[in-house]
């Protein structure tokens, strides 16, 4: 077989590239926008990588603020690596006793986190875009908009795409744009951080009254304000954007259809949703006493103007107070203080009324769950509760506010569920939480989309 000179390589690729806007090079990308120049890495074969780059710019409890012109950045920027992380809240607090039975499954979990994952800094709202190599403005890509998990506490866009240096993401964005391109339907996969912990959603009065709730969902619509803006430069459409996330990117991705009474002011066209929906949310108010803890964690009870005290606190003191809060992976992990909190004007009601009052966008979209999703948040809380009265006392631990009657009729529910009616389980009670804690978490926000019947 005659090999193809060097011309005719060059000729091949230039059709391939009129067909599918894709062209072949082993040097580093580069793209000039008008904020800056940025070089990425396609260290990952036959994807181009444009990691880290910001798309926003916000102080401590404030609105994000998109990058532009007026403040360009000099020089080619370094695109070959994920930005930083934003800060995170606890993601296990689990007890010396009981480890042992727990180590296999919690080795599982550490999978979640990727090696390599970037350090912590509230600098941090950078966004990922990765295409098939050579993908030059003008091939209309359709766009995936990845929106990551993590309870709205934990979690990185660097987890949710890869180079080789994160070959063991569990969501590996790259590789899917890789398997776009075998299947002839290429696409262009975008990430990005959004703040997270009390960092992003912190609630209550003060922070109502300053207009800065909800600031992770906030960055989140930022970014893809920046897609609309910048992805035509990629290759990308900026017509065809889908959503699609995983757990709190899942609740996130519902969240932004009934945003704006359900206009999507063209930010996205479908979502894909996994495990998680049109959450039932209170409002603020329901988080001022989490709030006041923050205040009083870090030395501001007293001030006049305690949020402006949290604004200068040393980050240290407000790093210290997010992990005193449940993490995942805890009794508690079925409870968050961090999530998004209706507030009358970003999010005006909670999701679930928007969707039965037809608030909603009209829109494709996709959305599931698996069974007894609950099974991470089961992990710790399963190792004290192994009766029956536990397994209700769990419920009334978690929802004091739901009545006796309630909660005698939720859990009886899942009476006849044992350890020998699913797949494999921990401890007596382990398959009767992950069912329940998993049907309210997770399967009850999924129908909430297609039914509209109260639910506990």
């Amino acid at each position: 077989m005659r090999l193809l000179d060097t011309k005719q390589r060059i000729k091949v690729s230039l059709l391939l590239s009129q067909y599918v806007g894709v062209a072949f090079s082993s040097a580093a990308p580069e793209i000039d926008l008008d904020f800056g120049s940025f070089r990425g890495t396609n260290e990952l074969a036959n994807v181009d990588s444009f990691l880290g780059i910001p798309f926003a710019q916000a102080g401590r409890f404030e609105n994000p603020i998109m990058v532009s012109a007026a403040n360009k950045l000099e020089g080619i920027q370094d695109a070959s690596k994920y930005g930083s992380q934003c800060p995170q809240g606890a993601t296990a607090s689990v007890p010396t006793e009981g480890l042992a039975e727990l180590g296999p499954v919690l080795q599982a979990i550490g999978l979640l986190t990727a090696r390599g994952t970037p350090a912590q800094d509230e600098d941090c709202l950078s966004i990922n875009i990765q295409a098939p190599s050579g993908t030059s403005a003008g091939a209309n890509l359709p766009v995936l908009f990845w929106i990551h998990g993590g309870g709205f506490s934990t979690g990185a866009s660097a987890i949710s795409s890869n180079t080789t240096s994160l070959s063991d993401a569990v969501y590996q964005g790259g590789k899917l744009v890789n398997f776009s391109v075998e299947i002839g339907q290429p696409v262009i996969f975008v990430s990005a951080n959004y703040r997270l912990s009390l960092w992003g959603f912190l609630a209550s009065q003060e922070v109502t009254d300053a207009g800065v709730g909800n600031l992770g969902l906030k960055d989140q619509r930022m970014a893809l304000q920046w897609v609309q803006k910048y992805i035509a430069q990629f290759g990308g459409d900026p017509g065809k954007v889908t959503l699609f996330g995983e757990s709190a990117g899942s609740l996130s991705a519902a969240t932004h259809m009934v945003l704006n009474d359900g206009d999507t002011e063209g930010l996205f066209r479908g979502a894909i949703m996994f495990s998680g929906g049109a959450l039932k949310l209170r409002d603020y108010s329901s988080s001022q006493g989490t709030f006041d803890q923050v205040v009083s964690d870090v030395g501001c009870t007293g001030s006049q103007d305690p949020l402006s005290c949290l604004k200068n606190a040393s980050y240290s003191d407000l790093a210290a107070s997010a992990q005193q809060f449940p993490g995942l992976i805890s009794y508690a992990g079925s409870y968050n203080p961090f999530l998004p909190r209706p507030d009358g004007d970003f999010l005006k009601q909670s999701p679930h009324s928007s969707i039965r009052e037809g608030k909603v966008a009209d829109i494709p979209y996709m959305i599931g769950d698996v069974e007894d999703e609950g099974t991470l948040f089961s992990l710790v809380a399963q190792l004290n509760t192994t009766t029956d009265d536990e397994f209700v006392k769990y419920f009334t631990n978690t929802f004091p506010e739901v009545s006796t009657e309630q909660l005698e009729a939720f859990t009886s529910l899942y009476a006849n569920l044992t350890e020998e009616s699913g797949t494999q389980t921990l401890g007596p009670q382990y398959r009767k939480l992950a069912a329940a804690i998993g049907d309210i978490l997770v399967s009850k926000s999924c129908l909430s989309h297609v039914v509209t019947s109260d639910v506990l």
